[in-house]
């Protein structure tokens, strides 16, 4: 089972898995509600601890759903019965 502990990355052909379903990173974190929406510049005047905050949430998504980067990663999705 998968803790967080270690890199599960595998370089394989996509098309010989078993697969109930194949996605991009880029709509895997979409569908979970990551978006890399920049943040209301007024709220730089008010709260700039908290603009930067959501500038740098923003980036980190830009980055991680970029079609030309890591956001054309596959994932491979199978269910599978409790054990």
């Amino acid at each position: 089972m998968p803790d967080g502990s270690c890199d599960l990355t595998a370089h394989v052909a996509v098309d010989s898995l078993e697969h109930d379903d194949v996605t991009t990173q880029r709509d895997a974190l979409r569908a979970l509600g990551v978006h890399a929406r920049t943040p209301d510049v007024t709220r730089a005047h008010t709260d700039p601890a908290g603009y930067l905050a959501a500038l740098a949430r923003s980036s980190a998504a830009a980055a991680l759903t970029d079609p030309s980067g890591l956001g054309a990663f596959r994932w491979v999705l199978r269910r599978v019965a409790p054990m």
